[in-house]
């Protein structure tokens, strides 16, 4: 009955919620953001969390939230591990794209709110305290040091859209952010609602 009514609360607080954007004209423009939570439910489990969303035109298309496979020792190595689950997710669009026929930039810009996962991708970090952490075999690490058409690139945590995916907010933060990926006012009722939709889950 418990379960029941948390789904009828989700249903009741957010049946006017739509997805959806302007048509524009000329060259698609996408978004790619990553974040991770660094045993954000220890209670449970020391595993991280993988956040990604994915954006054209400003429209969310793509999103994903997943526990990662194994525990690791710092937030860093957790934030490079969703980046190159990004760059994977963002690969996966761009070939659904070709052949829907939709043109997109193949160059993949991705965003994150960890400044040693652009070190890493780059190589500029020679001597990180992530050294012998990360292990140069793993195929994930080769994939991502070896794209040449991805980038990272540094944004604050406040602009991270993926970060909404990595763990529970507080109601005021959860609206601000899904208003932020949205750009534009929730039809939720009552600020009360969504309070105390969001305490309950």
């Amino acid at each position: 009955m418990a379960e029941a009514i948390r789904v009828a609360m989700y249903v009741g607080c957010t049946s006017g919620f739509r997805l959806g954007g302007a048509v524009k004209q000329g060259e698609n423009k996408m978004e790619y953001y990553t974040d991770s939570d660094h045993a954000g439910d220890e209670k449970l489990t020391m595993r991280s969390h993988t956040g990604v969303m994915i954006l054209m035109n400003g429209v969310p298309i793509h999103w994903r939230s997943k526990r990662q496979p194994k525990t690791v020792l710092s937030p860093a190595h957790a934030e490079i591990y969703a980046c190159s689950e990004g760059l994977r997710e963002a690969r996966l669009i761009g070939w659904t794209a070709e052949d829907m026929m939709i043109d997109i930039p193949h160059r993949v810009v991705l965003q994150v709110d960890n400044s040693q996962v652009k070190s890493f991708k780059e190589s500029t970090c020679m001597h990180s305290k992530l050294k012998g952490m990360i292990s140069k075999r793993w195929k994930w690490v080769q994939e991502l040091q070896d794209d040449r058409e991805c980038e990272v690139v540094h944004v604050d945590t406040k602009y991270n859209k993926a970060d909404i995916l990595t763990k529970r907010l507080h109601g005021p933060e959860h609206r601000r952010q899904m208003q932020q990926i949205l750009q534009t006012e929730l039809p939720f009722k009552r600020q009360e609602e969504l309070i105390m939709f969001t305490c309950e889950v």
